[in-house]
């Protein structure tokens, strides 16, 4: 269970608001971010940070609490980006808390963050956010066609609590959305959008008091730009929650 934001500008500009000082920044929903079920707390296993800079994806994880970090301000206040996905942690249940199973996740051009747990692709030891980005790697044929088919199947045929992610191949910006048809899932499994002139961001939860606007559930977001973002419905059938399931 995670926290995710992204933002594609037309321009590079900081990327210090969204980070760390917005009213709902990553940083702040590091303490105090919306969780399943319960009050709103901290998600404290890890952050990372993805961004374009000279053409090129780089990442920056680490394992502690993003509002604990002494180098956190020092890291994020130093991006200028016109491409940015950003994460904060609260792990799924038997997963290591560490650098390597923060996100984002890098396979091949593809860079994606993730917010659910995926059983089926849950190893003892491994992670399954990042073993469902290389099911896609492996799959996808880099059309918006084909992703779109991929995240149907997927939504229609693994055992998960969401399919929540934010995807890159270093060029597009792509969001989708997808839990469980239950109330608590929904409440908690939730991505936003709002766009502005030359900017596009996605979050979990809005950052501010900005107007932003609900994806809804079994959609895809699209975007090539900022000002070329389409929203797909995926027509999914979801399962329904199983007896005993916990986000």
């Amino acid at each position: 269970m995670c926290r995710l934001m992204a933002k594609l500008t037309a321009t590079p500009e900081p990327a210090l608001y969204e980070l760390s000082e917005a009213p709902f920044s990553l940083r702040n929903l590091s303490r105090n971010g919306n969780r399943f079920n319960k009050p709103r707390g901290p998600h404290p296993h890890g952050w990372g940070v993805a961004y374009r800079a000279a053409g090129r994806i780089l990442i920056t994880k680490r394992a502690q609490p993003a509002f604990e970090d002494e180098r956190f301000t020092e890291i994020v206040a130093g991006i200028a980006t016109d491409l940015l996905l950003g994460h904060v942690r609260l792990a799924s249940p038997g997963t290591r808390i560490d650098e390597k199973n923060a996100h984002p996740f890098k396979k091949d051009e593809l860079v994606l963050i993730h917010n659910g747990t995926i059983r089926d692709l849950a190893e003892p030891g491994g992670n399954d956010s990042e073993a469902f980005l290389e099911w896609l790697s492996r799959r996808w044929d880099r059309t918006e066609t084909g992703l779109a088919g991929l995240l149907r199947e997927a939504a229609t045929s693994l055992d998960y609590t969401a399919l929540n992610i934010i995807l890159t191949d270093g060029r597009r910006l792509f969001a989708f959305r997808q839990t469980l048809d239950e109330p608590l899932f929904l409440a908690y499994y939730t991505l936003y959008q709002l766009r502005e002139p030359g900017k596009l961001l996605v979050s979990s939860e809005p950052l501010d008091d900005r107007p932003w606007e609900s994806l809804p559930n079994g959609h895809l977001l699209v975007a090539q730009s900022p000002s070329e973002a389409d929203i797909l419905a995926l027509k999914c059938s979801p399962p329904v929650a199983k007896p005993g399931s916990k986000g």
